[in-house]
């Protein structure tokens, strides 16, 4: 229901964007360990896996400028919605192989995409040991050896690599890079 309300929030204003965004951010915190208990394991699997899916869109569409009357959302939602997936990635690296290339891919066409994608890696890093984060201490250190091993070469080599591609669109959208660091920072 609240993916629902965030693809097709044309008609909502931001407090309720950001309600809705909260109480994902929210759900992945406190709420998934229990519900991978009470499904079967495969199924439990395949539900997280679109449920991020699900939200990589999401999170796409509100940082294009197709969002609102050509603006991205505002920041304060975006980064609810980008922790959120950080926090689904707690509990969903051990059956999303490709999950460092998968988000690189998918926030790479863009400036807006591209500070997502740092907003998320960041919450990754930051949060990894929040003790408020429900989830079991195997998962957590299995996720803490995923980012040690892992994320660490493949988020600098994705980066790279991707950015690398789009250098001739950087180039020729000078300005729009330039009006939009100033933003971020």
């Amino acid at each position: 229901m609240v993916f629902e309300i965030l693809k097709n929030s044309s008609t909502l204003d931001d407090q309720a964007i950001f309600h809705a965004a909260s109480i994902l951010k929210n759900k992945a915190m406190f709420d998934f360990v229990a519900f991978r208990m009470q499904q079967d394991p495969s199924q439990a699997q395949t539900v997280l896996l679109q449920m991020c899916q699900d939200l990589v869109q999401v999170i796409t569409h509100y940082s294009s400028t197709n969002f609102r009357d050509g603006k991205v959302a505002p920041r304060f939602i975006v980064n609810v919605l980008c922790t959120a997936l950080a926090y689904l990635t707690i509990h969903t690296h051990q059956i999303w192989p490709n999950l460092i290339s998968d988000i690189t891919s998918a926030f790479s066409n863009d400036l807006e995409q591209a500070f997502c994608l740092l907003r998320v890696f960041k919450y990754m890093a930051e949060d990894c040991d929040n003790e408020q984060i429900v989830v079991e201490e195997s998962v957590k250190e299995s996720y803490y050896e995923y980012l040690d091993s892992h994320a660490r070469e493949q988020v600098f080599k994705n980066i790279f690599n991707h950015w690398a591609q789009n250098i001739p669109q950087l180039i020729a959208n000078q300005a729009a890079i330039d009006s939009s660091k100033v933003t971020f920072l």
